[in-house]
């Protein structure tokens, strides 16, 4: 029953994921560390912000530096059940770091996007949660859903982004 079909959306996550890593898309995540715990003045909002970061920067190269990191989600009804994936977006000197995870919540793999690839990074706030956009020269943009909770975090993610850009021009 319940153990089949979760077995089931499992390996349909798992294949997706890796097929992403085989076509080149994305680079396989490297082997993680126990998360450092953050600071005991921190709140929620803050220790959320904290472990993004942390799981953001046990991705990089040796010279990348995360400057902010947020946690942000996508779902797609078009490809079935068991499309939803976590992802933590990290803000880099000069690149976005797109860290998903695997239906665990373990990071699996890490896209980069060059500053110069991205046209435009923009929130639109909504009801429940907010859609983080990224406009990728001559592809599709990515949607990225970020919880409202986070707005204040989000809406400062986007504006240092746009100065860390602007510094790159």
């Amino acid at each position: 029953g319940f153990l089949w079909v979760m077995q089931s959306l499992y390996a349909g996550y798992e294949a997706r994921l890796a097929q992403a890593v085989k076509s080149g898309n994305i680079q396989q995540a490297k082997e993680s560390t126990p998360i450092v715990p953050p600071p005991s003045d921190l709140n929620g909002f803050e220790k959320v912000s904290f472990k993004a970061k942390e799981i953001v920067r046990q991705q990089l190269e040796i010279g990348e530096h995360v400057l902010d990191a947020i946690p942000a989600s996508q779902m797609s009804a078009l490809q079935g059940v068991g499309s939803y994936r976590l992802y933590y977006v990290g803000l880099l000197q000069d690149k976005l770091a797109l860290v998903s995870t695997d239906f665990m919540g373990k990071p699996a793999g890490v896209e980069r996007l060059d500053f110069s690839s991205i046209q435009n990074l923009t929130v639109k706030h909504g009801l429940l949660q907010d859609n983080l956009i990224i406009s990728i020269n001559s592809k599709k943009p990515i949607t990225l859903k970020a919880t409202r909770r986070l707005r204040t975090h989000t809406d400062n993610f986007v504006s240092t982004f746009t100065k860390q850009k602007s510094l790159q021009a």
